[in-house]
């Protein structure tokens, strides 16, 4: 089936509904916006009709670029998709793009369970991964905020993370994660820790617990 491609007004054109948490940087969107100028839009944007406008499904990096570059049309395609379809399309999207935050994906995949009800099981079959996978995104989603911004700052691994997530109580959690942000850890150095404080015999110091 062939694929057509409508130039689309950027002015009828409105930021997904659901969308992926994200924080864009400055140079990346600016070697977008360098990448689009030299060589116009090398990938059309997905949109869906919304009444007289249109929603965009998947390319709304590309779309804000556009619009920074002050183009009045857009290539895109238009598709008729349901809000499930819409979700699994974005999800495909961004999981291209080797720059995925851990903590918006998470954020995103929680999105499609509690507002989309969409089933672990078949999250997991739509997007290609494990169920395993999709369970431990949602462990990221139901972290304290001050984990969530060690992994979002490249302070604490995403293995770690999950392992000092399991401690109790949370004033010790807070505690081991704070220090270990600050001073580094191994996955499997912060599985024994967390193991050790979770046991009935806890270390006596955190340097014991990594032995």
């Amino acid at each position: 089936m062939e694929t057509k491609i409508t130039k689309i007004p950027l002015d009828v054109l409105d930021d997904p509904q659901i969308s992926m948490r994200e924080t864009v940087d400055d140079d990346t969107l600016d070697n977008l916006m360098a990448s689009m100028k030299e060589h116009g839009l090398i990938q059309p944007i997905t949109v869906r009709p919304a009444g007289s406008r249109y929603e965009v499904i998947a390319g709304h990096r590309r779309t804000r670029a556009a619009r920074l570059l002050n183009w009045a049309v857009i290539d895109a395609i238009v598709r008729s998709s349901d809000d499930n379809e819409v979700a699994i399309l974005r999800a495909h999207e961004n999981l291209l793009r080797r720059d995925v935050d851990p903590v918006d994906f998470a954020c995103y995949i929680a999105e499609l369970h509690l507002r989309l009800k969409y089933p672990i099981e078949k999250i997991a079959a739509d997007l290609k991964y494990s169920v395993q996978f999709i369970k431990d995104r949602m462990k990221i989603f139901d972290m304290p905020d001050y984990l969530q911004s060690f992994i979002k700052h490249d302070r604490l691994s995403l293995g770690a993370a999950l392992a000092l997530n399991d401690v109790k109580p949370e004033s010790q959690r807070r505690y081991l994660c704070e220090y270990y942000a600050q001073n580094g850890v191994s996955v499997a150095q912060a599985r024994r820790v967390a193991a050790l404080y979770n046991s009935n015999t806890p270390p006596t110091s955190i340097a014991s617990a990594q032995e």
